[in-house]
């Protein structure tokens, strides 16, 4: 704004310059206010869902960080997609969870095929009886009962064979498990089936991010140098101010645009290990720990 009051009181510029310089700034006021608004909702978003109190606005959460640094394209090169969606399918809970509920519909239908068999009991029974009527110790009375004349041993065997005609009740329950064993297979192979794809996709995407990123990077610099070249072309009356406005326009756009493709890269690194299942660590104790770095590309065993 001072170089334009400076340059217009020269007269290398028109006055009237001085009105769409001012409605520039205000205008960038009105985004500065937009963007801490923003800040501020993405502050009590953060709390709520920390589960922390909040009594003053000095006490809500701040960034204390920048973006972590984005990992080469090399490294991410290394990672082998089949390995990642192998690591995936073998340390996510909820495709664990899912090959828990199938293996208990298979017990569930063995139990029905068991049931459903008809019912064989065998009985095999052996005794010793000896019986002594005569007085005396115990010793005495305990030889008479054993090889007495009323002593021996005696022996049964029964076997009972049952099995209703129809058995409607045990089929239709052997069909309600199998049935049941089916659907959980399903769902078992279709959870596995997800998460290799989300692996896949994730992966994917991320390389393409980082590649964005780059490329992000080389036009913010270029605009930044642009704007610069026309800031000083504007002092030595050269462009004019709408050019050199454009030019910074582009300029704030491009910036914009990398801290966009920072978050994305951030925020998919952070889904490539929850895809992979390697967002949380269980301890010895059998509990489970969200691991130190969130943002560095998951270790496949080689």
């Amino acid at each position: 704004m001072e170089l334009v009051q400076a340059l217009a009181e020269a007269d290398e510029i028109p006055r009237a310059e001085i009105s769409r310089m001012q409605a520039r700034q205000a205008e960038v006021t009105s985004q500065l206010q937009a963007a801490k608004s923003s800040l501020a909702q993405a502050q009590v978003a953060l709390a709520t869902a920390m589960g922390v109190s909040i009594a003053e606005p000095s006490s809500l959460p701040q960034a204390v960080e920048g973006f972590p640094p984005p990992p080469s394209p090399s490294d991410l090169a290394a990672l082998s997609a089949e390995a990642l969606a192998e690591m995936g399918a073998n340390r996510r809970l909820d495709v664990a969870a899912a090959r828990d509920l199938e293996r208990s519909g298979r017990v569930l239908w063995r139990a029905a095929v068991i049931d459903l068999a008809a019912k064989k009991d065998l009985d095999f029974k052996i005794s010793y009886a000896g019986l002594s009527d005569a007085g005396g110790n115990m010793g005495h009375n305990l030889g008479r009962a054993l090889f007495g004349n009323w002593a021996g041993p005696s022996a049964s065997l029964s076997f009972a064979y049952e099995k209703p005609l129809a058995n409607l009740t045990q089929r239709g329950q052997l069909e309600q498990r199998q049935a049941l064993w089916a659907q959980r297979q399903i769902s078992a192979a279709d959870a596995e089936r997800r998460v290799r794809l989300d692996v896949l996709q994730t992966r994917i995407t991320l390389e393409q991010l980082l590649t964005q990123l780059e490329a992000a990077k080389v036009s913010a610099q270029a605009a930044r140098q642009a704007f610069e070249n026309e800031l000083e072309k504007f002092r030595f009356g050269r462009s004019t101010l709408i050019d050199t406005i454009l030019t910074e326009q582009r300029a704030v756009e491009a910036d914009l645009t990398v801290i966009q493709a920072q978050f994305a890269v951030a925020q998919t690194l952070a889904k490539l290990r929850f895809d992979t299942g390697t967002l949380v660590e269980e301890t010895p104790e059998g509990e489970y720990l969200v691991v130190g770095d969130l943002w560095a590309l998951p270790r496949t065993q080689r």
